[in-house]
């Protein structure tokens, strides 16, 4: 076979000789502008370039490659079966592009249909992506002029008519920009989405889509994928994605999300529940979203989200449990004894039982989705066996769940049916990522060791942000603190309500709003011990005293404010978080009093713990109720069982509890009551040999 190429300024000449089949030269010459060309002979030069634009064929086996397909065999058979064959080919192909680019110019000269513009565009775009698959080293010589010819003049027709080239980069383009692959064949509507998605990502690499034109395209092809792909296909987009939104992509970082953020600003809940749903199919289709946008945006959502939205259907079920295990493997497991350097024993909890959520319909679904979005983005960005977070991160995460625990708890349970409360399942979904996230933070940055300058400086960034959001949303002011009092002032007051509600937020003393700059997780420990007392479901009662573990063991918050503010913590302690802990001790409910009881004992590390403990043990024994004097003869047999091995020694705070509580069980055992005398004589057998030395 023998190819000969003519080109010259007026005319072009392009022939092919095949010795066995004898076809002719094909000669063109002094073709007019295509624009003044009356039809229907328009028509038929139109259509003769698209034809031989359409001659190229790509390299398959490389195009199934990057769309992990199966490779059709017969079509790279024909492929390789004739090198000549394909050689000429692009050489026809090339023809048509040189008529395109010498006859077809932009903007037309005179009057034109739209839909011819639209064939020989749709048709250049083709042409485009088939030689990105051309492996010919001598092809790739012969296109390279024209391909820059062919890039230009897309360019030109996108400045020139915008509409038509957004509704040719579309998942369903009109019907005359339907050209070449797929629309040559029956694929179905994965397969065709993917050859065009495809296509998109190699326009991209020529930055032939800029950011208006982007921020139109690719919101409608997220659509696409929600509501036309199944769920079970919706990973074969993932390379390309990861293509179109990856770190060495060509799409420009400054606005390959803008669209994203932008709709996620959006007033209209309605939009930002879309924008939420299009955030959640990016992550499971691991797309790297920065973060810090992100938690900003989620942090204003959270405050102002109203409890009752109009429902709205996800791509995926969730929360995903895979990713909920797999960053919960070896975080949440505590050692059985209290232990130096090791805190106590918690089950991990399972999400075996944990609901799949198909719809966001109410505020509480509304944080489930937003807290698996993020829990899905730091497995993807960070590394899984060792996630890294930065400070500023880390803040952000503590401010959102503030807010989170502050806004959303505030529900109207259903009637309980057989313990079943859909309310009491999602708090629980909740309540398990509030876990995750807090041991992420705190594994990652300890913060409540020491307060230093430089820690205090990058917790007054993140309080920028929430002193931001307070103008805009409503309720604001419950996560923001007072203005700063002056450093002189000495009044310390604590307001005793009946139900002792918001003892961090009526507590006015000396640099107390500084503290709370620095240390957010005490507004945390605060909202999750007021949700104890509302929480029907054992596992989100586990879940909450998890949350309490990570924040008191891994974190020592407690211990750190203590250091600054004795007081708070006294009544912080005393009216809040040991009667909470101190009530649901009980040996009935085993997997719960096991996490309880190592907490009580560290709250006997505290300033007035164990003299708050020792009173609470006190004022129960002497109580006339039988019942309350057998409850706490349990209790404290509880205790003692927690209290042994290497915490046993004379100088740990803990003892003076145990031995308090020994002494009163051996009281006990002359109780009028038979109950009570029984049960402290099989509590005293039960404790360890070790407790009691």
């Amino acid at each position: 076979m023998k190819v000969k190429l003519v080109l010259h300024d007026s005319s072009i000449q392009v022939g092919w000789l095949h010795s066995k089949l004898k076809v002719p030269h094909a000669n063109h010459c002094c073709l007019q502008e295509v624009w003044s060309i009356p039809n229907p002979k328009r028509s038929y030069v139109i259509d003769t370039i698209i034809r031989l634009c359409n001659q190229a064929q790509p390299d398959f086996s490389e195009k199934y490659s990057q769309l992990e397909l199966e490779v059709d065999v017969q079509l790279v058979k024909n492929r390789l079966a004739d090198s000549y064959d394909y050689m000429a080919k692009m050489a026809q192909s090339i023809h048509g592009i040189y008529l395109l680019n010498a006859i077809c110019t932009i903007p037309p000269s005179s009057t034109f249909e739209v839909e011819d513009l639209g064939k020989l565009l749709a048709t250049a775009i083709v042409w485009i992506e088939t030689v990105e698959y051309t492996s010919n080293f001598q092809i790739k010589n012969l296109i390279k002029q024209y391909r820059q010819q062919t890039l230009s003049w897309i360019m030109q027709l996108m400045k020139f008519n915008s509409e038509l080239y957004i509704s040719c980069l579309l998942p369903d383009p009109p019907l005359y920009a339907r050209v070449g692959h797929p629309w040559n064949m029956l694929a179905s509507v994965v397969r065709k989405d993917l050859e065009l998605m495809q296509r998109l990502s190699k326009l991209i690499v020529h930055e032939l889509i800029p950011e208006n034109i982007w921020e139109r395209v690719f919101p409608i092809w997220l659509k696409e994928i929600k509501e036309r792909i199944p769920q079970s296909d919706i990973c074969k987009f993932k390379k390309i994605l990861g293509q179109i939104f990856g770190v060495n992509s060509n799409t420009h970082s400054s606005y390959a999300l803008s669209f994203l953020y932008k709709r996620l600003q959006s007033t209209e809940m309605q939009e930002y529940l879309e924008a939420l749903v299009w955030v959640q199919i990016l992550s499971y289709l691991d797309v790297h979203i920065d973060m810090l946008p992100l938690f900003d945006i989620f942090i204003k959502m959270i405050i102002g989200v109203e409890k009752n939205i109009s429902s709205t259907v996800t791509a995926f079920p969730f929360p995903d449990k895979v990713v909920l295990e797999r960053m919960n493997s070896n975080k949440l497991v505590r050692s059985n004894s209290l232990t130096p350097g090791s805190p106590p024993q918690s089950a991990t909890p399972v999400t075996s039982g944990m609901p799949m959520l198909l719809n966001v319909k109410d505020h509480l679904t509304f944080a489930v989705l937003m807290l698996d979005v993020l829990i899905k983005q730091l497995t993807i960005q960070k590394s899984d066996s060792d996630i890294q977070i930065s400070k500023e991160e880390c803040n952000s995460i503590v401010i959102l769940l503030v807010c989170i625990l502050d806004q959303l708890f505030n529900v109207d349970h259903s009637e309980h049916i057989n313990g079943d409360c859909m309310q009491c399942q999602v708090m629980t979904i909740i309540l398990y990522q509030t876990a995750l996230l807090l041991d992420l933070v705190i594994v990652d940055q300890i913060k409540c060791q020491v307060l230093s300058h430089e820690y205090s400086r990058s917790m007054k960034k993140s309080f920028s942000k929430k002193e931001k959001l307070s103008k805009d949303f409503r309720n604001s002011e419950d996560i923001l603190s007072q203005p700063i009092p002056e450093e002189d002032s000495n009044e310390e007051h604590l307001i005793n309500d009946d139900a002792d509600k918001d003892i961090l937020k009526v507590y006015k003393g000396n640099n107390f709003d500084k503290l709370m700059f620095s240390f957010p997780e005490l507004r945390i420990m605060e909202s999750l011990l007021q949700q104890l007392k509302h929480v029907c479901d054992t596992s989100g009662i586990v879940h909450i005293i998890s949350c309490l573990e990570v924040l008191c063991y891994r974190g020592k918050c407690l211990q750190a404010f203590a250091k600054m503010e004795e007081k708070l913590i006294q009544s912080f302690q005393k009216k809040l978080l040991i009667p909470s802990l101190w009530k649901l001790l009980e040996s009935s409910s085993s997997n719960i009093a096991k996490l309880i009881a190592p907490l009580l004992l560290h709250c006997s590390l505290l300033p007035y713990g164990t003299e708050i403990i020792c009173e609470r043990i006190e004022i129960d024994i002497n109580a006339e109720s039988w019942k309350t004097r057998f409850d706490v003869v349990d209790k404290i047999g509880l205790i003692c069982q927690f209290f042994g091995g290497d915490f046993s020694h004379n100088e740990h705070p803990g003892k003076s509890v145990v031995v308090h509580g020994i002494t009163y069980l051996a009281y006990a055992l002359q109780d009028v009551n038979v109950s009570v005398a029984m049960k402290a004589r099989s509590m005293m057998q039960a404790i360890k040999s070790t407790s009691l030395k």
